[in-house]
């Protein structure tokens, strides 16, 4: 509830307190300079990140604010008395953590409340010791994560992320048992320009958004880790929204920083700054592996080698005694006539142990 916590929220519940409440407010005053209209990004207390996570059973949310300070909280098992008593949708306050350099973004994780923060990961065991974990991230190359999301579509906490200076950023984040690992694979910039560090970052399946005031633009993530990640396309914001029937001018651009979203499935969201919220359902390709009846399985070489190690593996377990009886006569060796194949040739496959 207002007044409760720390955050903005709580400040801003005096509604008489104007000079608290003014980092809610869409548009300073035409006399604002530049360093008010944006001084609530060095707010400390302001939220940067939250994230759900069910970790043996239960469900908890963490939030961080702009220190580094993540509150953990409990989501309470619903009764059926839910309804008739509102009380029990409150959440509790779990644990609080400091990260000490910060947190950029969430990771999920089953065991843990884990997160990346400027320089490395970072992880809380809340479900029993509250212990926190902090490893650094290998090969930043000097640099420092300012935006950093995850891919949609990949368990093994690989990510997409902008670093101080604008560099475009991907490795993978591990978190199990008594370890968190990140590691940056890539460091480079876009199309040898850098990105605005308050980007704004959102990923689906394969692909991630990155939006500035001026433009989006559209990342294939598919090939993390092998690769950087390569620009699909590019659209100006203006275009954009000449697509819904809106007028941007270039003046307006300059108002805030570009905002991007999405449900991690194929919705994107992209917000524009006279305020108009756009949505597309993403039709990029994303590659499926082809079904098992498709692929080897199907393949004439594949079904002819596994013919021959079937006949070799009979052979192999019926000894060398059992060749000629297998044709449908008797034994070579005991009296046999090798059932009507040809003796020399039974002899060459009996390696002339009975042969002259």
């Amino acid at each position: 509830a207002p007044g409760d916590g720390d955050g903005d929220d709580a400040r801003c519940a005096n509604a008489n307190d104007a000079n608290a409440c003014s980092v809610h407010e869409r548009t300073p005053s035409s006399g604002a300079t530049r360093d008010e209209q944006t001084g609530w990004r060095r707010n400390p207390a302001r939220v940067v990140a939250a994230e759900m996570f069910r970790i043996r059973d239960v469900r908890y949310v963490a939030v961080a604010d702009a220190s580094g300070k993540i509150a953990v909280f409990r989501v309470p098992t619903l009764s059926v008395t839910a309804v008739t008593h509102p009380s029990e949708w409150r959440l509790h306050l779990h644990s609080v953590h400091r990260s000490v350099d910060g947190v950029a973004s969430f990771r999920q994780s089953p065991h843990y409340v884990a997160w990346a923060g400027a320089s490395g990961a970072g992880a809380a065991d809340v479900g029993a010791t509250l212990e926190v974990l902090h490893r650094p991230c290998v090969n930043l190359n000097g640099t420092r994560i300012e935006r950093l999301r995850f891919d949609a579509g990949a368990s093994n906490g690989r990510f997409v992320g902008i670093g101080q200076n604008g560099e475009l950023l991907a490795g993978v984040i591990i978190v199990d048992s008594n370890r968190a690992t990140c590691v940056v694979r890539s460091v480079t910039r876009k199309n040898g320009s850098t990105l605005a560090p308050d980007s704004s970052l959102a990923t689906i399946k394969g692909y991630a958004f990155v939006a500035n005031p001026y433009d989006v633009t559209v990342l294939n993530t598919t090939v993390v880790g092998k690769k950087p990640p390569r620009e699909v396309t590019s659209a100006p914001t203006e275009h954009l929204a000449a697509g819904f029937g809106r007028f941007v001018g270039q003046s307006e651009l300059s108002d805030g920083p570009g905002l991007v979203a999405s449900n991690r499935g194929r919705l994107v969201v992209v917000a524009f700054p006279d305020g108009l919220l756009a949505s597309y359902e993403s039709d990029l390709p994303t590659w499926r592996p082809a079904p098992m009846n498709t692929k080897l399985w199907s393949q004439p070489v594949f079904v002819a080698a596994m013919g021959l190690i079937g006949l070799w593996q009979f052979y192999r377990s019926r000894g060398h005694a059992a060749m000629g009886s297998s044709w449908g006569g008797p034994s070579v060796g005991k009296g046999g006539d090798g059932g009507g194949l040809d003796p020399k040739l039974l002899e060459q496959l009996m390696g002339g142990k009975d042969g002259g």
